[in-house]
């Protein structure tokens, strides 16, 4: 699924040394919060660490952030005290925030370390060290969460307001708790790192 639907641009084919950037992404899928067998330990705790040792740019979620409830989901016994699609994107939410906020942690606390700990820091100084310790975070609608759509809601609308506001609301803390002395808006710079991609799907190529 990753390899067919993840997609990127292909460098120009006469690209010299000089145009070249590393970019190193982590990629996730059908991560389904609130399914009862959801991998919760390797998601809440594994996926920060990876993120932190490979010294990932940008962390990639490729749809199915939620069980969902379509095909007798909550029936079968499949998610956790029958949960409605309010409840696992809220969920979700807070798993997938919280993974944005440890890689935050680790990095703005080594980076404030080799500053010196100023308390007192120039507005565009701490927007671009705020954003130098933000992955990107990109994710996109799977059939999963779409089936909410089969009810007239926009799929993974609560998700995205609850994720910003998740991330904004823990690094304002985080430059209140170490006394840094701030008037930087942060919800604009969580918006810049939180991207909302619309998935096409590409359809499998006839073999010539």
């Amino acid at each position: 699924y990753l390899q067919t639907q993840v997609r990127h641009p292909l460098l120009p084919p006469r690209a010299s040394v000089g145009d070249l950037q590393e970019i190193r992404l982590l990629v996730l899928g059908c991560t389904h919060s609130l399914e009862v067998n959801q991998a919760s330990l390797f998601l809440n705790q594994r996926v920060s660490q990876v993120a932190l040792e490979r010294d990932v740019n940008g962390i990639v979620v490729a749809g199915d952030l939620i069980a969902g409830r379509a095909h007798g989901y909550a029936e079968k016994g499949n998610l956790v005290g029958g949960a409605g699609y309010t409840e696992q994107e809220e969920f979700a939410a807070w798993q997938h925030s919280a993974i944005l906020r440890d890689v935050f942690n680790q990095r703005f606390h080594s980076a404030w370390q080799s500053m010196k700990r100023p308390r007192r820091m120039k507005a565009d100084v701490l927007r671009e060290l705020i954003l130098r310790c933000l992955p990107t975070y990109y994710y996109t609608p799977g059939n999963h969460d779409e089936w909410v759509k089969w009810s007239a809601f926009q799929a993974l609308d609560k998700f995205d307001y609850e994720v910003r506001k998740k991330l904004g609301h823990h690094i304002h803390q985080e430059l209140n708790r170490v006394g840094i002395l701030t008037q930087v808006r942060v919800g604009p710079l969580v918006n810049q790192r939180i991207i909302r991609l619309e998935k096409k799907w590409k359809k499998d190529e006839k073999k010539t």
